[in-house]
C-alpha cells in the first residue's frame, strides 16, 4: 500500500499537483491532510485556499494557482469534488471538453514551483485532457479499499504504532464485526488499543468484550457465502446471528437479506445510469458515513445476475407470506431459502 505521496513526505521533496481519487476516502483524507501539514504552517491562512464542489468558478481557481505565495515558500490550494476530472455521465464520455477544460488542463501543466495544487476527486475519466495533464505534471493516485493481505499489513501497522500487536483470530474476528471499511477499522482500533493499556497483545477475548457484532456486516458476509456456494459460511452467519448473538430474529433477518437484495438491483441500475456513489448514497438514503455500505453493495450486486437476484426476492416474498399465514415456521422457511441458493 505504499505510494509515491509516502516518498515524497519521508524525501521532503513534493510535486506542483496531487490529483486523489477512488473508492477509499479514508486514505485519501490521510494523505491530504499529510500534504498540507508538510507544507503549510500551522495557522497560515493567507497560504492555504480552498474550494469545493461541482460549481467552482474555474477562472477563480487558475487565478488562485497563479498567485505567489505571501512570505513563505508554498502557497497550497485544496480543491476537491469539483468534477473536473470526470465525465458528467456515461451519455458525456464521447464528447469533447470544449475550451473550459482546454483552459485548465494548460494551467495545469503550468502550475509554477510556489504552488502546490492537492485535488481529491470521487472518480476521474482516462480520457480527459484534465486527467491527461494531471498525469504529465504532477502525481495522481487511485485509493481502493485494501483486501486480503493490504488490509492486514495496514491494520498490522495502525496498532504497530500503538507499540500493540494481533494475533491472527484476533484479526479476523475484528473484520466479522468490522468489516474492511477503514474508517471503521480506525476506530475499532483506537478502542482495542485504548483497552488493553500497557498490554502489548490484542486478543480475540479483548475483540469480541469491546465490539459488539456489526448487523449489516454480518448480513453482507452471509450474502457472500451465498455468492460463493458456501453453505457452511452461510449458515454460520445465520447461527451467528440469529442465535449467538441474537440481534436478529429469522423473520427479520429475511427482512434484511430482502433490503439488501432490493438495494443491489438499486445500485446496478443507477450507475448504469452514471449515477456516482455520492449520487446513490443519497437516493438510497445511505448516510455519508456508512459510504462503505455502497462499496459493499457493488461488489455483491457484481456476483449475482438481474435474474438471480429477483428470484431470491420473489422466494423471499413467498416465504414472508407463508410465514404470516402460518403456512411456513419462520426458521424452517429461512434455512431452506438459505441452503437453497447457497448448494
Amino acid at each position: 500500500m505504499r505510494t509515491v505521496i509516502d516518498e515524497h513526505l519521508k524525501n521532503n521533496e513534493f510535486a506542483n499537483l496531487y490529483l486523489l481519487y477512488g473508492e477509499e476516502r479514508y486514505l485519501i483524507r490521510f494523505y491530504k491532510n499529510k500534504l498540507i501539514r508538510a507544507n503549510v504552517a500551522e495557522g497560515d491562512t493567507m497560504n492555504f485556499m480552498t474550494f469545493h464542489g461541482p460549481k467552482i468558478d474555474e477562472a477563480e481557481l487558475i487565478d488562485a494557482m497563479n498567485t505567489l505565495p505571501f512570505f513563505a515558500e508554498k502557497r497550497v490550494i485544496l480543491v476537491e469534488n469539483s468534477g473536473f476530472f470526470a465525465s458528467k455521465s456515461k451519455k458525456d464520455e464521447g464528447k469533447d471538453e470544449g475550451k473550459s477544460g482546454e483552459r485548465l488542463a494548460k494551467c495545469l501543466g503550468e502550475i509554477p514551483d510556489t504552488v502546490m495544487v492537492i485535488f481529491t476527486e470521487e472518480t476521474i475519466t482516462e480520457r480527459l485532457k484534465t486527467v491527461k495533464a494531471a498525469q504529465g505534471s504532477g502525481v495522481v493516485e487511485e485509493f481502493k479499499t485494501p483486501s486480503g493481505e493490504d488490509l492486514r499489513r495496514w491494520c498490522v501497522g495502525y496498532i504497530k504504532l500503538a507499540g500493540k500487536e494481533m494475533s491472527k483470530d484476533a484479526y479476523e474476528e475484528l473484520l466479522k464485526r468490522g468489516g474492511n471499511d477503514l474508517s471503521e477499522l480506525s476506530i475499532d482500533l483506537e478502542k482495542l488499543i485504548a483497552y488493553t493499556g500497557e498490554r502489548t497483545a490484542i486478543t480475540r477475548e479483548d475483540v469480541v468484550t469491546m465490539l459488539p457484532p456489526q448487523l449489516d456486516f454480518n448480513v453482507f458476509y452471509l450474502i457472500d457465502g451465498v455468492a460463493e456456494k458456501n453453505p457452511d459460511k452461510v449458515m454460520r452467519e445465520y447461527h451467528l446471528i440469529v442465535d449467538d448473538a441474537k440481534t436478529e430474529s429469522p423473520l427479520g433477518l429475511m427482512g434484511r437479506i430482502a433490503q439488501k437484495f432490493r438495494q443491489m438491483l438499486s445500485v446496478v441500475a443507477l450507475s448504469e445510469n452514471g449515477a456516482s456513489n455520492g449520487e446513490i448514497m443519497k437516493t438510497l438514503g445511505i448516510k455519508e458515513k456508512n459510504e462503505w455500505m455502497i462499496r459493499k453493495l457493488n461488489s455483491a450486486a457484481a456476483n449475482f445476475s438481474i435474474e438471480d437476484m429477483r428470484s431470491v426476492l420473489s422466494d423471499i416474498a413467498m416465504f414472508d407470506t407463508g410465514i404470516k399465514t402460518g403456512i411456513y415456521e419462520d426458521r424452517i422457511a429461512l434455512e431452506s431459502l438459505l441452503l437453497k441458493y447457497s448448494k
